[in-house]
């Protein structure tokens, strides 16, 4: 399994609570990040010390370096978790181009699923849609959703402006390939406080609600997010 991006930890610290989980592939970018998140004791305790679980190992490099260069040449894995900077924001398109879902397929194994963290659908619903429409022109399957119970008064991502912007209360997301079944947790799990199969479902329909029809996938050369 690998995340792409989440330095913080805190998606590592969910992956880990699977006890079938034989061993993390964490990409991040920043050093100090990790560092912080390993080191300091008030956000080691909220990622429950996932930096020093003997089965995550870190690789400090670009996303989309990593995956064109280091990735490829690798073991592929079950599932690929894209946990990275919102779409919309300009540092990030590449990271959502067509081109790097292209390279995620190449690590990802044959009948694996990938996670993308795509914004919030309430307030970016054209960006959400075409990283959908992005990652389909990448020949991937979606099945898009949303979840919701985001608490914080601030917008997620690098470009929060509590003066400025509207907060969302939901995340957006696509798994992709694998059977057509709907997502939904498998396996040995823990106690799950809101994610069941019913939520999912509803996400399923709610995000399918949001469609916006006519969006086309963004490339390197002619990126299309904007918020």
């Amino acid at each position: 399994m690998v995340i792409l991006g989440g330095g913080d930890g805190l998606a590592a610290r969910e992956v880990l609570r699977y006890p079938d989980v034989e061993s993390l592939t964490l990409v991040e970018l920043d050093p100090d990040l990790v560092g912080l998140a390993r080191d300091d004791p008030a956000l080691s305790a909220l990622n429950g010390g996932a930096h020093r679980d003997p089965r995550l190992r870190v690789e400090t490099a670009d996303a989309f370096t990593w995956l064109r260069d280091e990735g490829q040449g690798r073991r592929p894995y079950d599932v690929v978790i894209s946990d990275l900077p919102d779409p919309g924001i300009t540092p990030s398109t590449k990271l959502y181009s067509q081109e790097f879902f292209g390279l995620a397929s190449r690590v990802l194994a044959s009948g694996g699923r990938m996670a993308v963290h795509a914004g919030p659908l309430a307030t970016r619903p054209r960006v959400y849609w075409t990283v959908d429409a992005t990652l389909r022109a990448a020949g991937l399957r979606t099945r898009p959703y949303r979840t919701t119970g985001r608490l914080s008064g601030f917008v997620g991502g690098p470009d929060r402006d509590p003066g400025t912007a509207v907060a969302p209360h939901d995340w957006a997301s696509c798994s992709t390939r694998g059977a057509r079944a709907r997502p939904r947790p498998r396996g040995r799990r823990p106690r799950l406080r809101s994610l069941t199969p019913a939520v999912l479902r509803a996400g399923e329909r709610s995000a399918q609600e949001a469609r916006v029809p006519g969006v086309v996938a963004s490339t390197l050369v002619h990126p299309r997010y904007a918020h």
